[in-house]
């Protein structure tokens, strides 16, 4: 298993649709797993999480966001691709602009909304409840 020596920070976004969260797939050949993340990315040098995580938005689906929040601040160790990772991960909770053009899910490559909210990020939330208190 190959290390990547740097922590990578990201900002990452929950937006809720009653139940459901939006969050992209991606898949691990190597475990033959698809595995599912709320939209964010990376940030840049001199970059702000909250002005990456517009950016990353923008990139990722072409739309503009308002208001976003700040949730908490999470660490998270993983295995992909058989590569160790290691991200620092500034959770927000945000919305899409009024006037943004609706947003099509079949227009979202690898882009689903996931039913549940505690089953896709009851450990992000388990962690984060009891700083929110």
């Amino acid at each position: 298993m190959q290390t990547s020596k740097a922590v990578r920070p990201i900002p990452i976004c929950v937006f809720r649709n009653g139940t459901k969260i939006l969050v992209g797939s991606y898949h691990d050949p190597i475990k033959r797993e698809v595995v599912y993340r709320p939209l964010g990315g990376g940030i840049h040098f001199g970059e702000s999480s909250e002005a990456a995580l517009h950016r990353e938005i923008r990139e990722e689906i072409g739309a503009e966001i308002e208001k976003p929040k700040l949730l908490g601040v999470l660490e998270n160790l993983y295995t992909f691709k058989g590569e160790l990772a290691h991200e620092i991960v500034f959770v927000y909770d945000a919305r899409f602009l009024k006037t943004a053009p609706y947003i099509q899910l079949k227009d979202l490559t690898h882009r689903k909304m996931v039913d549940d909210l505690l089953m896709v990020i009851g450990l992000i939330l388990a962690q984060l409840i009891p700083a929110l208190r």
